[in-house]
Protein backbone atom coordinates (compact mmCIF):
# COMPACT_ATOMS: atom_id res chain seq x y z
CA UNK A 1 0.00 0.00 0.00
CA UNK A 2 2.94 2.42 1.09
CA UNK A 3 4.43 1.67 -2.79
CA UNK A 4 0.73 3.07 -4.19
CA UNK A 5 0.33 5.69 -2.13
CA UNK A 6 4.16 6.75 -3.10
CA UNK A 7 2.76 6.36 -6.81
CA UNK A 8 0.23 8.44 -6.15
CA UNK A 9 2.05 11.45 -4.38
CA UNK A 10 4.60 11.14 -7.74
CA UNK A 11 1.91 11.74 -9.88
CA UNK A 12 0.61 14.47 -7.92
CA UNK A 13 4.41 16.01 -8.36
CA UNK A 14 4.16 15.61 -11.90
CA UNK A 15 0.59 17.03 -12.29
CA UNK A 16 1.90 19.83 -9.90
CA UNK A 17 5.03 20.62 -12.38
CA UNK A 18 3.25 20.21 -15.72
CA UNK A 19 0.42 22.61 -14.49
CA UNK A 20 3.66 24.98 -13.61
CA UNK A 21 5.30 24.32 -16.83
CA UNK A 22 1.52 25.33 -18.58
CA UNK A 23 0.89 28.28 -16.64
CA UNK A 24 4.67 29.36 -17.32
CA UNK A 25 3.44 29.11 -21.26
CA UNK A 26 0.06 30.88 -20.75
CA UNK A 27 1.81 34.04 -19.29
CA UNK A 28 4.70 33.78 -22.24
CA UNK A 29 1.68 33.99 -24.42
CA UNK A 30 -0.38 36.62 -22.58
CA UNK A 31 2.81 38.89 -23.01
CA UNK A 32 3.74 38.12 -26.45
CA UNK A 33 0.15 38.85 -27.01
CA UNK A 34 0.27 42.39 -25.30
CA UNK A 35 3.47 43.16 -26.84
CA UNK A 36 1.74 42.75 -30.20
CA UNK A 37 -1.20 45.04 -29.01
CA UNK A 38 1.12 47.60 -28.06
CA UNK A 39 3.22 47.52 -31.67
CA UNK A 40 -0.49 47.33 -33.40
CA UNK A 41 -1.48 50.06 -31.74
CA UNK A 42 1.77 52.57 -32.15
CA UNK A 43 1.31 51.63 -35.98
CA UNK A 44 -2.21 52.66 -36.28
CA UNK A 45 -1.24 55.88 -34.64
CA UNK A 46 1.66 56.50 -36.73
CA UNK A 47 -0.52 55.82 -39.97
CA UNK A 48 -3.21 58.11 -39.13
CA UNK A 49 -0.85 60.76 -37.87
CA UNK A 50 0.88 60.64 -41.33
CA UNK A 51 -2.53 61.25 -43.10
CA UNK A 52 -3.57 64.06 -40.55
CA UNK A 53 -0.09 65.18 -41.79
CA UNK A 54 -0.45 64.85 -45.12
CA UNK A 55 -3.96 66.20 -44.83
CA UNK A 56 -2.87 69.25 -43.64
CA UNK A 57 0.29 69.49 -46.28
CA UNK A 58 -2.47 69.28 -49.08
CA UNK A 59 -4.56 71.90 -47.61
CA UNK A 60 -7.59 69.37 -46.29
CA UNK A 61 -6.89 70.66 -42.81
CA UNK A 62 -5.90 74.48 -42.23
CA UNK A 63 -2.60 74.79 -40.23
CA UNK A 64 -4.48 76.87 -37.63
CA UNK A 65 -6.87 73.56 -36.93
CA UNK A 66 -4.30 71.43 -36.82
CA UNK A 67 -2.57 73.51 -34.15
CA UNK A 68 -5.95 73.90 -32.17
CA UNK A 69 -5.93 70.31 -31.93
CA UNK A 70 -2.79 69.72 -31.30
CA UNK A 71 -2.60 72.46 -28.83
CA UNK A 72 -5.62 70.43 -26.68
CA UNK A 73 -4.58 67.15 -27.06
CA UNK A 74 -1.11 67.32 -25.99
CA UNK A 75 -0.18 67.53 -22.69
CA UNK A 76 3.65 66.32 -21.86
CA UNK A 77 5.88 69.21 -22.11
CA UNK A 78 8.22 66.98 -24.19
CA UNK A 79 5.81 66.39 -26.94
CA UNK A 80 4.33 69.47 -26.91
CA UNK A 81 8.22 70.88 -27.90
CA UNK A 82 7.48 69.29 -30.74
CA UNK A 83 5.04 71.23 -32.12
CA UNK A 84 5.08 74.59 -29.96
CA UNK A 85 9.13 74.85 -29.41
CA UNK A 86 8.43 79.05 -28.64
CA UNK A 87 6.72 77.81 -25.35
CA UNK A 88 10.19 76.84 -24.18
CA UNK A 89 11.31 80.13 -24.95
CA UNK A 90 8.66 81.77 -23.22
CA UNK A 91 9.03 80.16 -20.06
CA UNK A 92 12.75 80.83 -19.65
Amino acid sequence: MDKTLAQIHEKIAHQQQKLEQLRAQKKALEARKAEDDRKIDSRKKILAGAVFLNAVEIGKISSDDFLILMDKGLTRESDRRLFFPKEDQQDS
